[in-house]
This record gives structure tokens, C-alpha cells and sequence, in this order.
């Protein structure tokens, strides 16, 4: 029998240049641990007019990050790690 699994978000990884981390950013953070996935938090900032993009798409299931460049601020690096759980 196989065990049905999904993702759940286990780490977030910010590094910035910048202290406090700039708000777009604290809430993209949020928002990941409110369950959002990487993909809606892009189209989101995107939205917004805040430049968020792929260095090339993920070839790990359980990693995934992107940058972003809140203003004129200097680029940030979001990087999350997941873990599977089973579903039940």
C-alpha cells in the first residue's frame, strides 16, 4: 500500500542585506507559512509591481526558492525547504 503524502513547509531562508528585512518581504514570509505556495507569492509581488523571479525552475521537490528586489533595494534570496507529510 502507498502512504499519500504532501508538502508542508519545514524552513525559510531569507538572505538580506537589509535589518528589518524590508515589508514586502516580511510578508511573502507570512504568507509561506500561511500555507501559500512560492508560485502565488511571485504572482502576488509581481502584482504589486515588486520584481520576483526563478533563477531556473526547481529540480527538488522538498527545496524551492526565488529572488526577489522590493524597490530600489538590493535583490533577497527566499529559499524554502519542505517536508513530507502524510495525508490521512
Amino acid at each position: 500500500m502507498v502512504c499519500k503524502t504532501h508538502r508542508q513547509l519545514a524552513g525559510i531562508a531569507i538572505l538580506c542585506p537589509d535589518d528589518p528585512l524590508p515589508l514586502p518581504i516580511q510578508q511573502a514570509t507570512e504568507a509561506l507559512r500561511q500555507g501559500e505556495t512560492l508560485d502565488q507569492v511571485m504572482i502576488r509581488l509581481n502584482q504589486q509591481g515588486i520584481l520576483a523571479w526563478r533563477q531556473a525552475p526547481p529540480t527538488d521537490p522538498f527545496y524551492d526558492s526565488c529572488w526577489v528586489r522590493p524597490g530600489n533595494g538590493p535583490q533577497v534570496l527566499i529559499a524554502c525547504t519542505w517536508v513530507p507529510v502524510s495525508v490521512h
